[in-house]
């Protein structure tokens, strides 16, 4: 058996202790309003939230890289969001769209390149999202989403050349997707469906952190995928086609991860 308990948190760069603190306060709060009963509503929300952020081992004399390692230990990162948008269920339920707009900023980043971290950087993230699930006719569905994001770092006095620059652990500003879906509602053929769509992200720059470097750009990519499938009363036997074009891309926040090439899978679900 053994226990440990550690009721403080040691910055060695500062040498004093900071205060060790376990809770504290994320105020939450929305509203909704709907101009036309269960069938368009309007919302708006506030929230803030917070996150632990690791210390780290720096050397103890910023301008001297070769200095004794010492660990440096920082305050959480606060987040504050707004939000506003609309959602409609038209149609007998056969259309609902979401569309959204938000507005994030983020206080208390690390910020440095290189041995070097200070924490007083600021990023602020604004953009829109878009989310639709049709339902034009029996057996036909489609789903979809679009967002687009602005994330900049909009304060980093020890590093002023970040700032009005994209933060990179945004990942791409633009992610798309879409699928559509038909499945044979009754007739000699009832049950059968196949399915198309394809998903995609804009282009990505991974060191647009440390714009002193220069670029290694992930180019923007579009997948194409599809499936055919027959759904019986117990069970159900299907192919799907995943990167039909045999597209070679790439996935990454900080990292280069080539993805799946084209892909044929097979399944079988059966229930009891």
């Amino acid at each position: 058996w053994d226990r440990f308990e550690y009721e403080g948190d040691l910055n060695t760069m500062d040498d004093d202790q900071t205060e060790y603190v376990q809770t504290t306060f994320s105020p939450k709060f929305g509203i909704v309003y709907q101009p036309i009963l269960n069938k368009l509503s309007v919302f708006a929300n506030y929230q803030n939230g917070f996150s632990n952020v690791s210390p780290e081992l720096v050397p103890s004399d910023p301008n001297d890289p070769t200095s004794a390692l010492v660990l440096q230990s920082f305050d959480l990162e606060q987040a504050n969001q707004m939000e506003a948008g609309i959602k409609t269920n038209l149609f007998s339920n056969r259309l609902e769209l979401t569309v959204s707009y938000y507005d994030i900023t983020v206080d208390n980043k690390v910020v440095g390149f290189g041995p070097a971290k200070v924490q007083n950087g600021t990023v602020r993230s604004t953009g829109f999202e878009v989310e639709l699930n049709a339902n034009p006719f029996n057996g036909f569905n489609i789903r979809g989403g679009f967002s687009n994001n602005d994330a900049r770092y909009t304060n980093a006095p020890s590093q002023r050349e970040l700032e009005n620059v994209r933060f990179g652990g945004a990942g791409p500003a633009t992610l798309y997707n879409l699928w559509a879906n038909y499945e044979i509602p009754k007739g000699a053929f009832q049950g059968f469906g196949f399915g198309f769509g394809f998903n995609g992200a804009s282009e990505q720059d991974l060191m647009v952190d440390f714009p002193s470097v220069g670029q290694f750009i992930l180019p923007a990519y579009t997948i194409y995928n599809s499936s055919v499938y027959y759904q019986g009363k117990k069970f159900r036997v299907g192919l799907k086609l995943n990167n039909m074009g045999d597209t070679f891309y790439y996935k990454g926040w900080s990292t280069i991860n080539p993805q799946q090439a084209r892909t044929l899978l097979a399944n079988f679900t059966y229930r009891f």
